[in-house]
């Protein structure tokens, strides 16, 4: 997770680019606290990057430029590619981009090639043109919002900043385009084979972004289970077995499996090998790298398996536990002001939580796994509840 944040103005800079991001950039600095940098062009746009270092041999300060071009990028990129396997994502989109020296065809190809969560800010100092969105289905934040001297484009913004701001539509690659007067934005539409949505936004459409890996799914495959089993005479234990007897059923779970180790594995393995402690002196790190928010559940359990055959077995891993204060007031009365009532944290996901914990040792005894319970009060909920309303 990064921040990005960019200001394009209308005008030479007026101050409103810094009112806006002193508005902004402590949430922008909370998503990155590892590396930050910062760029202006022209006088006319602001880019700002604030890094959280999980990719990669070393940081990558954003934003990545060079004489052309400069790139803010959050995001997981998940295809095959070209380059030293200890490149971060963002590292290796810069050298894609300028491999293209800004042809808007090829420019087009390689956002259509991206697979993955991900938003991007892109200037072409060149052009003069600024590029940002995010993938198709929108999986990483990108707001907007517009004044009367430009535009600012952000992973977050928060509640003190006065201009109407929007989630960006997942649409497609936006462009502005400094050489125009009135600042006009432009899209290179995903092409879905959907209806376009309709966005708050005036754009003008250019050329649609063919999405190969989007069009070879195939999502005409659906079984009734109840259909399958109809007949059959399978005792109840034998359900799931019967069922992945059935080769198109077994085939597509296979697949399932083989994606999501592949998704667990690509995160795991391009994670920096140090905790914070042990990056300086680079020495062995004995400390956990990977947390798993853990609520005992099917999904978090899959997950924690997987991400169990690419650690080492002396690395553990945190399993996060987080109950909510559940206060008890026995037979309906409440308590006097002066004793205060007693807290249960044996919520569902607390019990759920320890009991998966032991089906995780009895499975994977060699692994540490450490149990991190995290309790929350209503009172500490109640003072953040303002900045989880700005994030959501």
């Amino acid at each position: 997770m990064c921040g990005i944040f960019c200001f394009i103005s209308k005008t030479d800079f007026t101050g409103a680019q810094e009112e806006i991001l002193s508005h902004c950039q402590c949430h922008l600095q909370n998503r990155g606290p590892d590396e930050a940098g910062r760029l202006e062009f022209d006088s006319r746009v602001l880019l700002l990057g604030t890094v959280l270092w999980q990719q990669g041999a070393t940081p990558c300060r954003q934003p990545v430029e060079d004489d052309r071009f400069a790139l803010l990028f959050n995001g997981d990129l998940f295809m095959d590619r070209d380059g030293p396997s200890e490149d971060s994502d963002t590292r290796w989109l810069f050298r894609q981009i300028v491999a293209t020296r800004g042809e808007a065809e090829e420019l087009r190809e390689l956002f259509g090639v991206l697979k993955g969560p991900f938003s991007l800010v892109l200037l072409d100092k060149v052009r003069r043109r600024v590029y940002f969105g995010r993938d198709c289905f929108g999986r990483n934040s990108l707001l907007v919002a517009v004044s009367n001297d430009g535009i600012v484009v952000s992973s977050v913004l928060g509640n003190k900043v006065q201009q109407k701001t929007l989630e960006l539509p997942p649409n497609g690659i936006y462009y502005m385009d400094l050489a125009e007067d009135n600042l006009d934005l432009h899209i290179y539409p995903w092409n879905t084979k959907k209806e376009e949505s309709e966005s708050a936004l005036n754009v003008t459409f250019e050329d649609p972004i063919e999405l190969p890996w989007l069009h070879s799914v195939n999502s005409e495959i659906s079984f009734n289970y109840h259909d399958l089993l109809k007949g059959s005479n399978v005792d109840s234990d034998q359900v799931f077995n019967f069922l992945l007897s059935i080769p198109a059923v077994s085939i597509l779970c296979n697949d399932l499996i083989r994606l999501l180790e592949q998704s667990v594995r690509e995160r795991i393995v391009n994670t920096p090998a140090f905790c914070r402690k042990c990056l300086p002196a680079r020495d062995p790190c004995p400390h956990p790298r990977l947390g798993i928010l853990f609520s005992g559940g099917i999904d978090c359990t899959i997950i924690a398996l997987l991400a169990d055959r690419f650690i080492p077995d002396s690395t553990p891993i945190d399993l996060l536990n987080v109950a909510f204060e559940k206060i008890i007031r026995p037979n309906g009365k409440k308590h006097p002001s002066t004793v205060p009532p007693p807290i249960d944290w044996n919520v569902p996901d607390r019990v759920t939580g320890r009991s998966t914990l032991q089906e995780l040792q009895r499975l994977r005894p060699n692994r540490r796994w450490n149990y991190v319970e995290i309790n929350v009060t209503r009172q500490e909920l109640n003072d953040h509840k303002r900045r989880i309303s700005d994030l959501v």
